[in-house]
């Protein structure tokens, strides 16, 4: 497949703004670090299963020592590796939230994002919610009352 303008097909684009430059700096590193994680989980699984065949299965002790030598490694890594990268998720997502505030001219709260999104208050949309459960309520009762479900 030919490449355009010397970039792979469907890379992203660089850009100046050193935010948005770190925030895919970031990103490229969690896929990184996600690889890893698949790794770990996979020393898991074949820890698992030398543990199994080798203490229950009848196979070598060496087989059942080597898959618990796995397991001790691999489930510390993993977890480790799950929760940085559930962190460093968060930081992308707080980067470019600070981008879209800085450069779209937003609002500096998630709280006023989300009411100018809803084009409401948070508490007119509490007493929408409120109404609309009232009313469903009213519908279950008449039902009952009715004979229905």
């Amino acid at each position: 497949m030919a490449r355009e303008g010397g970039r792979r097909p469907g890379a992203s684009h660089e850009t100046s703004d050193p935010l948005l430059k770190e925030a895919q700096d970031q990103t490229r590193a969690l896929m990184r670090l996600q690889a890893y994680k698949r790794l770990a989980y996979s020393l898991v699984a074949i820890g698992v299963i030398l543990v199994w065949w080798g203490l229950v299965g009848g196979s070598s002790r060496a087989a059942g020592v080597a898959g618990v030598v796995l397991v001790a490694i691999g489930v510390p890594s993993s977890a480790v590796l799950y929760v940085g990268i559930k962190h460093g998720k968060q930081n992308v997502e707080n980067m470019l939230f600070d981008y879209e505030v800085q450069h779209a001219g937003r609002p500096s709260t998630r709280e006023e994002i989300d009411s100018q999104i809803m084009g409401e208050t948070p508490r007119a949309i509490e007493r929408a919610i409120d109404a609309a459960n009232r009313r469903s309520e009213g519908r279950t009762h008449k039902r009952r009352k009715a004979g229905g479900r």
